[in-house]
């Protein structure tokens, strides 16, 4: 008698599974602030984003938020608060879900903040990748001499942390000159390059840069640039023509092995494991965390690149005239 008139508390299978209010601490400690201060809706807007692909650097989207920051100071705010406040705002997709996860509490200051984004979206993979490139750079064919150095000064910046000294990245970009650019260097210089310190022979390209950029005849040498008429191609891979010794010939040559063996693969495989394989492994780095077009070394291969998007719809178009649901 008791037991109806009292029944057992607790819930209910419907409460069980019914959606629940969560707390979600965040991981930022922001610094108290002692006056009242107002972010502008248009300081949101101009913010850059992140998204957490393979693609982009997160050292360029720290500089162009630094200097986002330096043009809003809103009042009794210091520059750490500011930060520390903004920087969430900048994080989208992949990336906000890789924030919302981190341990509560865990990051006080901005410094802390960029050492824990750059030990995610840059890892020592990607610094060996970046640093065995600069060692193994070789000026393109009927590549100016400007269009060279900007290209060296790009990959050696998408790394500040290399830890290759400036007299060993003069000597390497010297080295990979082909040999008529290499002979350019020293006439400019008055003697050899070899002669000059670091930093100087570092402004003698920076002069010369300059002068390729105003009086070189950049159309001219992409005219001799071989098109796609001189190259072939068999079985959805294109032959490059050229000799052995060609600054990118040994890539290539690699490149074309692995796309043999992927695609003797992917024909042995049924139409849905095709398109699967054709999308989610990358060619150029092997690497199974992205795809081949979300790949950084995506732009050295422009050519194969719009042949893999091709090979990858070709798939897709059998898959879809296999599959009696599509």
């Amino acid at each position: 008698m008791g037991d109806a008139q009292n029944p057992p508390q607790g819930k209910t299978m419907r409460e069980y599974t019914s959606p629940a209010i969560v707390d979600h601490p965040s991981c930022i400690v922001l610094p108290p602030c002692e006056h009242h201060f107002e972010i502008e809706p248009t300081t949101l807007s101009i913010l850059p984003t992140f998204n957490g692909m393979a693609l982009e650097n997160p050292y360029d989207h720290i500089a162009e938020f630094e200097q986002v920051c330096t043009t809003v100071q809103p009042n009794g705010l210091t520059s750490n608060g500011l930060k520390l406040r903004l920087f969430p705002f900048t994080l989208k997709n992949h990336a906000r879900k890789w924030l919302s996860k981190l341990p509560p509490r865990s990051i006080r200051t901005w410094v802390e903040m960029q050492e824990t984004f750059l030990g995610k979206y840059y890892p020592p993979s990607r610094t060996s990748n970046v640093r065995d490139e600069l060692i193994a750079f070789r000026q393109l064919p009927q590549e100016s001499f400007h269009e060279c150095w900007e290209r060296f000064k790009d990959l050696e910046m998408s790394c500040p942390h290399h830890g290759l000294e400036k007299w060993f990245l003069v000597d390497k970009f010297y080295r990979g000159l082909m040999a008529d650019q290499r002979q350019r260097v020293d006439t400019f210089s008055g003697g050899t390059i070899a002669s000059k310190l670091p930093d100087a022979a570092w402004d003698t390209y920076e002069e010369l840069s300059l002068n390729s950029l105003h009086w070189d005849d950049h159309d001219a040498r992409r005219q001799q640039a071989p098109s796609k008429e001189n190259t072939s191609s068999r079985g959805g891979i294109y032959e490059v023509q050229g000799t052995s010794s060609g600054p990118s010939m040994h890539e290539f040559k690699r490149l074309e092995s692995k796309i043999d063996q992927f695609l003797n693969q992917v024909n042995r495989n049924p139409p849905q494991a095709q398109v699967k394989m054709a999308t989610s492994t990358c060619l150029l780095c092997e690497s199974l965390a992205h795809s081949t077009q979300e790949c950084h070394l995506s732009s050295k291969f422009p050519e194969f690149m719009e042949e893999h998007v091709n090979q990858v719809g070709v798939h897709q178009s059998r898959n879809q005239r296999n599959d009696p649901y599509s």
